[in-house]
């Protein structure tokens, strides 16, 4: 999801299985059972939810096609600006 979430950042999610379009949500991964994503959420249908990341190269539903549901949306991002060793 770069250059929105870096790999350092944290992110609050509210559980709900709808978020407007636009927003970015937490999701299943469809290949990797124990992996969850944080995407774009660019459109939902009878088809699923139809999730983009926001780095042009990420993998999302260009790949995957529609995924069947989500966990939630993202209502908060949290920059990690200092190193806990």
């Amino acid at each position: 999801m770069e250059p929105t979430l870096l790999d350092s950042d944290f992110v609050l999610v509210r559980k709900s299985s709808t978020a407007p379009e636009g927003s970015i949500v937490l999701a299943q991964h469809p290949e990797v059972e124990s992996l969850r994503v944080v995407k774009r959420l660019k459109s939902a249908s009878s088809q699923g939810f139809f999730l983009e990341s926001d780095n042009p190269d990420g993998t999302d539903s260009r790949t995957w096609g529609y995924l069947p549901g989500i966990y939630g949306e993202v209502t908060l991002i949290l920059n990690r600006l200092v190193q806990v060793a």
